[in-house]
């Protein structure tokens, strides 16, 4: 059973602030080895510089190893591998220069940069959980919230058509169909369905809010032609399984004004497709209509301003063509016989963002962003342990940011970690709600073999170098990858792939680039070598000549005059555990769930302890046996499970030789209130 040690107290400010001796799977090094580590901290308030620092596991020769010029600020964590290759030079990360940090800014078609260094970017709770991410791309002319304020749409003339579910008295429902959506702008242009096989849903919302469900198939809503179509909001979410079809948002039996594209984007680029060759707007930012999908899964508001008078009967089928239905939820619409100036648009747009709760998730002040209203689906922001810079870090099981989706995607730009412990499955750091040109393969790999990437012209690069991505998995530390396809790429979600359950990315991510087309070779030059030094890529770690030694070792530093600074003991720990210290708690402690480059905040052990022994050895008998199990030490309880599960500290305590008359697959654990469980017997 470990135990721990008492060591002279610190005395310089820095101190050893976790240690591993045996590094399975928790981190690997730039070699995409395993090796030790140990970790430092500056607890002071000013920085230091650790040229001529020493450290060391022999109290007989403090200045075994010897750092080199490293200012570590204060607070910073400082990484050490204890691997035996001594190597004493890192490539520092590089912070943005104010004359050159626009660098991605200034090559054309950047749709979407995301910046973890840049905290102003960053909304987070008090548990550092990312809420928003925005977009460092520039909309100059999308006005802030607020202004103008909200106007009540039955007030403004003009009014063809109001249909709004929030308002439940307009609804008429017969065993859960819909029949009836009264028009709430006195024109009587209620829209109905008197077929109950073509009857759309009714789902109820948060807020006490409800939406009119599609099918997709063959449900819709006619109403009263209207011929002077100019301006219309939709509230509305297109569902993720709705195909590439005809969709519409509205319809008429002979007119096509608002023809949706076959490759889903919002609307035909026909000329007798009005609504295409006006204005259009997603979450009040101006798009192309001919080449951005609408809002997909959750509620997003589109305005759209005709380039001439409209026409449209139905809600939301093209002249009843099949295959062309509309498939997801509609919330609220509203057609106007005049364009609305700037002005009252944007008003009118308040008003919807804020009672359908828009703006929370999709619509930021500044730019475009990636958002996570769920608190338990909202990566944290952290440290990346080799570089010491802040990254949003997945957790592999449901974290997830979502923004409007990007529809013609050509090159895109990563730089990201993946965790060691990641299960090996088709984990995306990038994907879609809908579509999966950006899949995974499995085992590590960058793409799945017979994926876009596989089957299409593309360029993927690592760090700078050319790879196929269909034979090579992902470094085991930090990378930039670089993707240029010659096809269009959609993507909306950050850490998933179509929230898949096991396509979760597992790891860091710290910034993003996506462009809308093809960037030439002295472009992606130009990226590549702007984020690899401000990321410090490849990264180059500083290590020891010597290894650490479980249980029978000591870490020491020592300033340049040869004073003793601080000390840790290398305790006989689990794989993957660590020793280290904690800021309001005296003394060391075992660790775990370590934390390399970051406070040790998990759950702090005394000691370890060690495994149970079996008093007969693993093997078939002739006849039952009572099997006796010895602890690995005189205050530890035994738990054991007889199906081969892992045991708990809820599983069957061990009290009296085990009776097995048939083959049993036994399994025991050391368990001891305050110590880290020992390692499972099987």
């Amino acid at each position: 059973m470990g135990h721990l040690a008492t060591f002279a107290d610190n005395v310089g400010g820095v101190i050893i602030s976790e240690l591993m001796a045996i590094n399975r799977t928790t981190l690997a090094d730039e070699d995409g080895e395993f090796p030790d580590w140990i970790e430092l901290q500056n607890t002071t308030e000013s920085p230091v510089n650790l040229l001529g620092y020493g450290l060391s596991d022999d109290p007989d020769n403090l200045f075994k190893w010897n750092f080199p010029e490293i200012e570590l600020a204060h607070g910073e964590y400082l990484l050490v591998f204890a691997s035996g290759k001594n190597r004493r030079s890192r490539e520092m990360p590089l912070s943005s220069k104010s004359e050159v940090n626009n660098i991605p800014a200034n090559i054309p078609g950047l749709k979407l940069w995301f910046d973890a260094l840049d905290a102003d970017t960053l909304t987070l709770d008090e548990q550092n959980r990312v809420v928003r991410w925005q977009s460092k791309v520039a909309q100059p002319d999308m006005p802030p919230l607020g202004q103008p304020g909200p106007i009540d749409p039955g007030k403004l003339d003009g009014l063809l058509l109001w249909l709004d579910a929030a308002d439940k008295e307009t609804l008429e429902t017969e065993n859960g169909r819909v029949t009836l959506w009264k028009d709430k702008s006195d024109r009587g242009n209620d829209a109905f369905q008197a077929e109950r096989n073509r009857q759309p849903a009714l789902e109820e919302l948060d807020n006490n809010l409800s939406a009119i469900v599609m099918d997709g198939q063959d449900d819709v809503f006619h109403f009263n032609k209207i011929n002077n179509i100019r301006t219309v909001f939709w509230v509305l979410a297109e569902s993720k399984v709705a195909s590439a079809a005809y969709r519409p948002l509205l319809g008429d039996m002979k007119a096509f004004h608002f023809a949706r594209s076959s490759d889903r984007a919002l609307f035909h680029g026909g000329a007798n497709t009005y609504a295409n060759h006006g204005q259009s707007w997603i979450n009040g930012e101006r798009i192309d209509p001919s080449r951005t999908y609408p809002p997909v899964e959750r509620l997003g508001l589109v305005t759209t301003i005709t380039s001439e008078p409209s026409s449209a009967s139905n809600l939301a089928s093209d002249r009843f063509l099949p295959g062309r239905n509309w498939q997801g939820q509609i919330a609220e619409v509203l057609i106007y016989n005049r364009p609305l100036d700037t002005a009252t648009r944007r008003a009118i747009e308040n008003h919807l963002v804020e009672k359908w709760s828009i703006a929370s998730d999709d619509l930021p002040h500044v730019g475009r962003s990636a958002t996570q209203s769920n608190t338990y689906r909202q990566p944290k922001l952290a440290r990346e342990p080799l570089t010491g810079l802040p990254i949003l870090r997945f957790d592999g099981l449901d974290d997830h940011l979502l923004f409007q989706r990007q529809s013609f995607v050509r090159t895109v730009f990563v730089v990201a970690r993946e965790d060691a412990h990641a299960t090996k499955s088709h984990r995306a750091m990038l994907g879609d709600l809908k579509q999966s040109q950006l899949n995974r393969g499995g085992d590590r790999l960058i793409y799945y073999p017979k994926g876009h990437f596989g089957r299409y012209q593309s360029l993927v690069r690592i760090n700078g170098q050319k790879v196929d991505p269909t034979a090579t998995q992902l470094p085991e530390s930090i990378f930039l990858l670089t993707s240029s396809a010659s096809f269009n790429i959609q993507t909306d979600l950050i850490g998933s792939d179509r929230l898949v359950s096991d396509r979760n990315w597992h790891g860091d991510i710290g910034e993003i680039l996506i462009y809308d087309r093809q960037l030439n070779s002295h472009e992606i030059d130009k990226i590549e070598a702007w984020l690899m030094a401000k990321w410090g890529l490849p990264a180059s770690m500083l290590h020891t000549n010597f290894k650490l030694r479980s249980g029978n070792d000591i870490v020491i530093l020592t300033s340049p005059l040869g004073q003793r600074i601080d000390s840790l003991p290398v305790l006989d720990c689990p794989p993957d555990a660590t020793v280290g210290v904690m800021a309001e708690s005296a003394g060391h402690f075992i660790f775990g769930q370590p934390t390399p480059g970051a406070a040790n905040r998990s759950k702090p052990y005394l000691g370890c302890l060690g495994s149970p022994r079996f008093a007969k050895p693993a093997g078939l008998y002739s006849q039952p046996i009572d099997l006796e199990i010895n602890p690995p030490d005189s205050f530890s309880e035994l738990r054991f499970t007889l199906n081969g599960s892992l045991p708990s500290p809820e599983a069957e305590r061990y009290a009296e030789a085990i009776h097995l008359s048939e083959p049993t697959v036994v399994r025991v654990r050391a368990f001891r209130t305050g110590f880290l469980p020992g390692p499972v017997a099987t």
